[in-house]
């Protein structure tokens, strides 16, 4: 018996098979939703996590304010379950293509961690090569072989040559929407592209991060329970030396730093001693210079005072001589002269006593001639004398005029030398007072600094906090989320049809049936006949929609994501449970339908079963007692509305199928509608601000000087501490007053729309934070900033907010808890820039030290709608296919009233209603239930994509939940369209219909 039931179910498959395509169709449709979107979340953290194994991506990275070094290294290593550990040193740097400048990250070469792809050259062998992102040759005119240059103190080289092009698992963000790498406080605050150098290249003692990964985390898939449990587990024994290993680099800095400044205090005033012994070297030789020039001094004027007497004495020597000439009357140019006369004369005189006797008279006279002349000659001799005694000591006079002249003329020189020397002396005496004093300045300065040194700070990261890695996983969140409400629908409308298809194939049978049980078939054997059908349809179905559900949704969902991700080598997971679940659903919701429908038919008795069922008689309906309705309908009008209401289970199915699909459709585009806006009003109605930027210690100076800037309107100052609420990261903002938030920030109550102000000692939430903290007006929140310190404050509003999670408070509320005010963020107004304007401006900032980072709300906007755009897509999937299903149940569900009705519509052929006329009077009643179902589909729809929205909406957003009338519209033109093209299906089949044989019956 059992094999004639076996075979009995197969040819029933070949005949029915109008009825058992269907209930294939219905099970793909189920299982392919299901399956596809649940296995599309494992599937992606799979090739997610494969890759980060493939590449031995970190787990943990540790980052300090003060960098990293090898005594980190070895007491990280003590902690038994790291696995690997490793420093790296990076960069940023601009970079000039032409007129186009770029920020380059420049990283040191991996040796075990975070291994990169070369995908074309080779890897730095020298320390002058270099390797790119491929993205960076597509962007820029380089290619490989080309040389770039890269100044920058930290590095050996300054020029380096493109030797290949890699991926690193670093930055699986995709390029294809920007090729930003993270921001930065060089060029334009964005790094375009990343490269990689060799590690002996970094002139720097310290590194800039310390990469591990841990025993165990490749076994686990990527973001699970148990990989956060290792990595928690880690990161708390990390936890444990870190206040040890920041107090030992703190001292290490410090000592240092102090060794230095004794250092250069020692240099200092050595130099200062060698410049002070200098002076005085200077200043001694000054005084005995001095002490000479004085001695001279005093010998110039002795020698000034001999050379006065021996003036005098000239003087007189000549005054008598002159007058001795005059008194004799003597010419003083003929004394040489008269002498020579005189000789001769008194040689004359002396021959001619000679030749004269002594008793003679001549001789007496010549005696007394020779007297005479004697006289005369020895006045004139002692006058010739004289002169040139005179002349004599004239000449000892001028010579010695011309000795004192000299020594006063060196005297003169010698007081100009020293006065010159004392200048230089006075004026290095200047000097070295004015170092003296600057070295003690810098010197205590550098002391004060010293003393001010901040302790360093590790930041302990694992993979999630990662932007790009905790969007990745985000993302596939919200659409594991989807996966729990969307197939539930796909899955009520699969029962619903398959009920209805059941059913009527039942009824169809009912002589069959009863003649089964008149032959001793049992009940079992009979409902195994048809759960053969259904189950064999259900198993066809359900596993070419299980085949093609998870490769098919999860590759396309994949492919969408990979505009924003570059994961290679997409890898399906093949979840037993996943698999199991979405097949078992299927059947039960078939075959459970088919056992249901089955067993009520089986509690009659054979003979019942083995007459025909008679046909359900007209009723007369509330509209005909309308007379003037009713009245004015036509003949074809008024049998279209009995029948709608003399066939209450198939309309009723109808309906609720159309609704369903309608409400699937319409929850889809009310999903788009929900994230497609949402950064343009959370950034220019919320925020009204157009730049940030992040400063340390901006002074008031620094301040008015970004004021000037021709493109800033207004600047407004804000302190912002990343903070947690219940481990949910949220922003305090602290404003200056009321007046400043008002310039930037739009605070709107959530439900009333009134504008909010912010009031002493009290604080204002976004209204995310309060859903999620389950925190109201007049509650109190705890917030625990990143060091640990607790803040309370009463909740005094909650306003409209997107994206992030904000808690607003004014610079009195802050203080009163003892804290000082540090704005470290200022809000900026500009004029309307162009995005090249926009570029220089952030450069013009960035210029000033203090400004860290400058980010325009444009690529806010950009980054948000990129990071949504993704799941808009994931949604027009969805909608595609609750598309498909709404074509399937209407082609089912008219196929089957065809099939149900085929003898009253042979009638009507027979009695020559035109193809036309039969048409009208079955599509009329299509027509009508798809306008009902359409209209409760709005409706349920409305409540679907509430629930859906609140399902998938991610922790960071606040998604818009107002449905545009546009995807009312568009559903209401989908669901239409597809019954006016099941109707045109059904007017072939209504041709096809055999009057003859229809109208045949054994009644």
């Amino acid at each position: 018996m059992k094999n004639r039931i076996i075979t009995n179910s197969i040819r029933t498959i070949k005949v029915s098979f109008s009825r058992f395509f269907p209930l294939i169709i219905m099970s793909f449709l189920g299982v392919f939703v299901f399956a596809g979107l649940q296995e599309t979340k494992p599937s992606m953290l799979k090739t997610l996590d494969n890759y980060l194994d493939k590449q031995n991506t970190y787990d943990v990275n540790i980052i300090s304010t003060m960098g990293l070094t090898n005594d980190d290294i070895e007491s990280l290593n003590q902690i038994k379950n790291i696995k690997d550990i490793e420093g790296s040193n990076h960069i940023d740097t601009l970079i000039h293509d032409g007129e186009e400048e770029y920020v380059l990250k420049v990283s040191s070469l991996p040796k075990s961690i975070n291994n990169l792809n070369l995908i074309e050259g080779k890897f730095p062998e020298k320390e002058e090569e270099i390797v790119v992102e491929k993205n960076f040759l597509t962007k820029t005119s380089y290619k490989i072989g080309d040389i770039i240059e890269i100044l920058d103190d930290n590095l050996n080289c300054s020029q380096y040559k493109i030797v290949g092009t890699i991926s690193s698992s670093l930055y699986f963000n995709s390029t294809g929407m920007s090729q930003q790498r993270g921001n930065t406080s060089v060029g334009s605050g964005k790094i375009n592209f990343y490269s990689y150098i060799p590690k002996e290249n970094f002139n720097q003692y310290y590194y800039t991060s310390i990469y591990l990964t841990i025993d165990g985390t490749k076994e686990k898939i990527t973001s699970s329970k148990e990989y956060e449990e290792l990595v928690d587990f880690t990161i708390n024994e990390i936890e444990q030396i870190k206040s040890t290993q920041e107090e030992q680099r703190y001292e290490n800095i410090y000592n240092e730093a102090k060794k230095k400044i004794e250092q250069s205090e020692k240099e200092a005033n050595q130099k200062l001693n060698d410049i002070k012994d200098t002076l005085d070297k200077s200043k001694k030789e000054l005084d005995d210079a001095n002490s000479q020039l004085n001695n001279n001094k005093v010998k110039l004027d002795n020698f000034q005072k001999e050379l006065q007497t021996a003036k005098v004495n000239l003087d007189t020597a000549k005054i008598d001589y002159q007058n001795t000439l005059k008194s004799y009357n003597i010419d003083e140019f003929q004394i040489k002269d008269n002498i020579n006369i005189l000789k001769q004369n008194i040689q004359t005189i002396e021959e001619n006593i000679k030749n004269t006797e002594e008793n003679s008279s001549d001789y007496s006279n010549y005696e007394q001639q020779l007297l005479e002349l004697q006289s005369q000659l020895s006045l004139l001799e002692e006058l010739d004398n004289t002169k040139n005694t005179i002349e004599t000591i004239e000449k000892q006079y001028q010579s010695s005029k011309n000795q004192y002249d000299f020594a006063y003329n060196t005297y003169l020189s010698g007081i100009n030398t020293y006065n010159e020397g004392l200048s230089k002396y006075n004026e290095g005496l200047k000097e070295y007072n004015k170092a003296k004093e600057e070295t003690i300045i810098k010197i205590n300065d550098a002391k004060k600094e010293l003393e001010n040194i901040e302790k360093p700070i590790w930041y302990i990261n694992n993979r999630i906090d990662d932007s790009t890695y905790s969007e990745y996983i985000n993302d596939t969140q919200s659409i594991n989320n989807l996966s729990k409400i969307f197939p539930i629908v796909f899955f009520a409308v699969a029962i619903l049809v398959s009920l209805i298809s059941i059913n009527r194939m039942v009824e169809d049978d009912r002589i069959e049936i009863g003649t089964l049980k008149s032959l001793g078939f049992s009940n079992h054997l009979i409902i195994l006949k048809y759960l053969l059908f259904s189950g064999i349809a259900t198993l066809l179905g359900g596993i070419i929609g299980l085949i093609c559900g998870i490769y098919i949704i999860p590759t396309i969902i994949f492919n969408i994501y990979s505009l924003m991700f570059t994961v290679p080598n997409f890898s399906v997971s093949y979840d037993v449970s996943i698999i199991s679940s979405s097949l078992l659903i299927t059947f039960v919701c078939v075959c459970g339908t088919t056992i249901f429908t089955v067993s009520k038919v089986l509690k009659e008795k054979p003979s019942e079963l083995m007459r025909p069922k008679s046909p359900k008689t007209g009723k007369k309906i509330f509209l005909e007692n309308i007379k003037f309705i009713w009245n004015n309908l036509n003949f074809s009008n008024k049998v279209t509305i009995r029948n709608l209401f003399r066939y209450k289970k198939r309309g009723l199915v109808t309906i609720i199928g159309i609704s369903g699909c309608s409400a699937l459709m319409l929850c889809g585009f009310g999903i788009r509608d929900a994230i497609i806006d949402i950064a343009n009003i959370q950034y220019n109605k919320i925020f009204k601000f157009d730049a940030m930027a992040y400063v340390n210690n901006l002074t008031e100076e620094n301040l008015e000087k970004t004021l000037e800037n021709p493109k800033i309107t207004e600047i407004v100052e804000i302190q912002s501490i990343s903070s947690k609420v219940n481990d949910i990261n949220v922003y305090m903002s602290i404003v200056n007053d009321n007046n400043d938030i008002k310039k930037v920030i739009n605070l709107i109550d959530n439900i009333t729309k009134e504008p909010l102000t912010l009031e002493k000692d009290k604080v204002i939430i976004t209204d995310k934070l309060s859903d999620l903290t389950n925190l109201k007006v007049g509650d109190i929140i705890e917030i625990l900033d990143s060091n640990n310190k607790k803040y309370k404050y009463e909740i005094s509003g909650i306003t409209e907010n997107h994206l992030e999670h904000f808690i607003y408070m004014n610079k009195e509320t802050f203080t009163n808890q003892n804290e000082e005010y540090h704005p470290n963020v200022l809000y900026i107004n500009t004029n309307k820039l162009t995005e090249g304007e926009s570029i220089e401006l952030s450069k013009e900032l960035l210029a000033n030290d203090e400004i860290i980072n400058v980010t325009f709300t444009s690529s806010l906007i950009d980054s948000a709608s990129n990071m949504l755009k993704s799941l808009n897509k994931v949604v027009v999937i969805l909608i595609l296919l609750a598309a498909s299903l709404s074509f399937v149940v209407l082609y089912n569900l008219s196929n089957i009233n065809i099939q149900e009705r085929k003898r009253e519509i042979s009638t009507l052929k027979v009695l020559g209603f035109y193809d036309k006329e039969v048409d009208n009077y079955v599509t009329k009643e299509n027509i009508i239930l798809t306008i009902i179902g359409i209209i409760i589909g709005l409706f349920l729809g409305f409540f679907l994509t509430k629930a859906v929205i609140s399902t998938v909406e991610i922790e960071k957003a606040r998604f818009l939940h107002d449905i545009s009338f546009n995807s009312y519209l568009i559903t209401t033109i989908i669901s239409f369209t597809f019954t006016l093209v099941v109707n045109k299906v059904n007017h072939i089949n209504l041709k096809k219909i055999d009057m003859i044989s229809s109208l045949k019956s054994v009644e």
